[in-house]
């Protein structure tokens, strides 16, 4: 038999060699099919439609795949190796299928009965039934607080609107922390009680009732609020990245992907129905005359509940397979965005230029910076960069001048105090201490520190020498008091450490790139004046490049309500090799040119 077994292999390994070509080149056409898919994906090309745009291509990723390495299946098929399987999983089918069917059961007593720990060990069975009927009673008002929080969060408008401001998104996250403290909170009971098994019916009939009923109304009157929620947010995007953004209450993000994978977990299902077919059970077990008030509105409230989440079964099968969906795309861009990523360092340091020097002179920046105040942003080319070719329009970055720590103090010394500090220094070291360690510092070159901005490898400070080396830079100057023009450099320090965000989400704030971090400080909120920016459509997301920035000052430049008003332009010339200063109708064009205009001088 055994030599069987390797003369059969060695027909394979032959077969293979013989057709190495064919196989090859089916292994080929599915790598090429599957990058697709993943460009696809990530590019969102054709955005909304991109994932079932890349499904072809992933199917025929597959196929192919399948091609390659069962070319003739046929002959396989005929092999004695497939032979051999074959009889064992016919002689031992019965075999098989039990220890399966074993496997399944297994699964399900322990989802059903948890043996992981025993909270009622130790307690007399006075001890125990006084803690069942407390909490008996605390479940009645979680259970109205659930309905109450849960309530008011459904019916908020925001749950239906595409963009939220800086206010309606601390409204609905607010609302939303609300409701996952009351749901936690439930948690801390139903985790004692989802142990009631270990408290016999027989002994304790009473008791094990009364557990039961504790953990699983409030188990699925949380999955009718989830429910719920999940029909009223549907695709919205937007809604989905605020309620993931970090919550205090999980010390964590992604909150809602959890509320999802948990409503539609098998296990929770399981949970869900078999405690529907127990309530029946406990029904005619039980005297109804000797179980307290609560534990019938416990009932009644769970039956209401569980009736819910079967009428509306077929939209809750709609939303699983959405939910599977947008998994296939997570899952798909989780393996893409490594790739994305390392790109876009690479090209980040990519120069193809023999001109070493930055057109921008050290003496050119310290001229400029003499006109330059806190809050100032700048907008900033670097010509012979690989990177340009992924960022729109002709301003490639964006920057934010803060000014020296001394600069900084004096030019904000009449705002003060502010938020109960009666200096900008300490408000800094207090608040912000990983930035003030930083601020304090200089650059390698002994520059001071005078610019936040959102680079790789994340946000950071840096001097204006250092990052104003460039080709072409331009400063403008928000129209705002300083009072609003600190609240913004101050909600820039709270980003300070912050990854750079390679997928370019200005949806979300756990990382940000250049453009990003300018946007998200002068957005404009109830305690502070901002500015508005137009944002448009980049594979398939919505962002504010550098370049919107500087076409946002030409817009509205003759306007009086405008919200930039112009510093200072140094702008390059690649034929004389150097950098002059600018005027503002230079600039104002500026943002419509090319991306490689270079080429043409």
């Amino acid at each position: 038999m055994r030599e069987t077994h390797r003369h059969e292999l060695r027909k394979l390994r032959d077969y293979y060699a013989k057709n190495k070509k064919r196989v090859l080149t089916y292994l080929a056409l599915s790598f090429v099919c599957f990058f697709a898919t993943l460009l696809i994906i990530g590019f969102r090309i054709m955005y909304p439609y991109h994932l079932y745009i890349s499904l072809p291509f992933l199917v025929a990723t597959i196929m192919l795949l399948v091609r390659a390495l069962l070319f003739r299946h046929k002959k396989v098929a005929r092999s004695h190796i497939f032979a051999a399987t074959k009889a064992f999983v016919v002689k031992y089918k019965v075999w098989i299928v039990s220890i399966i069917l074993l496997g399944i059961l297994g699964h399900i007593f322990l989802t059903l009965t948890p043996t992981d720990q025993y909270p009622f060990k130790g307690m007399t069975r006075v001890e125990r039934s006084r803690m069942i009927e407390e909490d008996l009673e605390s479940a009645a008002v979680i259970m109205d607080n659930l309905e109450l929080v849960g309530d008011e969060l459904l019916a908020s408008p925001l749950l239906s609107k595409k963009e939220l401001n800086v206010d309606e998104k601390r409204d609905l996250a607010r609302m939303w922390n609300l409701f996952l403290s009351v749901a936690i909170e439930s948690e801390k009971i139903t985790d004692t009680h989802r142990y009631f098994n270990q408290i016999s019916i027989f002994t304790s009939k009473r008791d094990h009732s009364e557990s039961f009923m504790i953990a699983y109304s409030l188990y699925v009157k949380k999955f009718e609020l989830f429910h719920k929620l999940i029909v009223r947010i549907g695709n919205n995007e937007n809604i989905v990245k605020v309620l993931n953004d970090y919550s205090h209450v999980f010390d964590s993000k992604n909150s809602y992907d959890d509320v999802l994978n948990r409503f539609f977990s098998s296990d929770s299902m399981l949970r869900l129905n078999v405690g529907r077919l127990y309530i029946i059970a406990l029904n005619i077990f039980n005297d109804e005359n000797k179980l307290p008030e609560s534990y019938s509105l416990l009932r009644e409230q769970s039956v209401r509940s569980y009736s819910y989440l079967m009428k509306n079964i077929f939209n809750t099968t709609v939303h699983a397979a959405q939910k599977g969906s947008r998994d296939l795309e997570k899952n798909l861009y989780g393996t893409w965005f490594p790739v994305q990523k390392n790109v876009a360092n690479i090209m980040g340091e990519v120069y193809v230029s023999k001109r070493h020097q930055k057109l921008i002179t050290l003496g050119q920046i310290q001229v400029m910076k003499k006109v330059m105040q806190p809050g100032d942003v700048m907008v900033q080319r670097r010509n012979w960069y690989a990177s340009n070719l992924g960022i729109p329009g002709f301003w490639a970055h964006a920057a934010l001048y803060i000014g020296t720590i001394s600069e900084l103090e004096e030019y904000y010394r009449e705002v003060f105090p502010v938020d109960g500090y009666s200096n900008l220094r300490d408000l800094l070291r207090d608040k912000y201490p990983k930035l003030w360690k930083e601020y304090t510092e200089t650059d390698k070159n002994a520059y001071p520190f005078a610019v936040i901005e959102a680079k790789a490898p994340g946000v950071i400070v840096q001097s204006l020498e250092e990052s104003a080396r460039a080709d072409y830079v331009a400063v403008l100057r928000p129209r705002l008091s300083k009072k609003d023009t600190l609240q913004a450099l101050l909600r820039a320090f709270e980003n300070f450490g912050k990854p750079y965000d390679y997928n370019f989400d200005f949806e979300t704030r756990d990382e940000l790139v250049c453009s990003e971090l300018v946007y998200d400080a002068y957005l404009p909120s109830s305690n502070k004046g901002g500015l508005t920016f137009e944002s448009e459509l980049t594979a398939g997301r919505r962002i504010v490049s550098a370049n919107i920035i500087a076409k946002k000052y030409a817009d509205e430049r003759a306007k009086d309500t405008r919200e930039f008003d112009f510093v200072y332009f140094l702008d390059g010339d690649e034929k004389q090799g150097k950098a002059f200063v600018g005027n503002e109708e230079s600039f104002v064009t500026s943002w419509s040119r090319p991306k490689y205009s270079w080429f043409l001088e």
